[in-house]
């Protein structure tokens, strides 16, 4: 956060694991929409058939993002929403730099959980904005060898495509 200077209005965050697919309008996308909306906290969705152990975002009766739950923390009902976290998140600089403070060490994981500013903005009574990925290939997660296997032959088909690959293998 030091880093970030006073002239800097919007962060994107991108978890590195997972977010290797997208094309550049998706992400200019979602800083257009989070600056327009005058949001805080933007997040970067996906409505996945089987989403198995990824977070799910969570809405509120008037369909406003309300927070994240994690897989292993959801209820057996929570687990029937498809709408997922890519782990992909624009933040107001101001904003983030005033409460990135306010989360807390995860004991069980030993970790701090960047979906918990979404729980911070909600008490907050921030406006918080979810943006809905259309093409499902645009995100990966990659979380088993079989995924990673799956990732590594679609990065090779759209390098391929691009006329990348011959490049890259000299």
């Amino acid at each position: 956060m030091p880093q970030i200077s006073g002239d800097i209005k919007t962060v994107l965050v991108l978890n590195g694991d997972d977010s290797a697919f997208y094309h550049t309008k998706t992400l200019t996308n979602l800083i257009e929409m989070h600056e327009k909306e005058g949001a805080k906290m933007s997040v970067l969705s996906l409505k996945m058939r089987h989403p198995m152990e990824y977070g799910r975002i969570l809405r509120g009766k008037a369909g406003t993002v309300c927070g994240i739950v994690e897989a292993r923390e959801a209820t057996p009902e929570q687990l029937k929403i498809r709408e997922i976290n890519t782990g992909t998140y624009c933040f107001n600089a101001n904003w983030l730099k005033e409460n990135i403070k306010k989360i807390s060490l995860h004991e069980q994981k030993n970790e701090y959980y960047l979906t918990d500013l979404l729980a911070v903005a909600c008490k907050q009574n921030d406006k918080i904005s979810a943006h809905l990925i259309k093409n499902q290939n645009e995100w990966v997660g990659i979380n088993t060898t079989e995924q990673l296997e799956y990732a590594k032959k679609a990065m090779s088909e759209r390098l391929r495509k691009r006329g990348l690959l011959s490049i890259l293998k000299k």
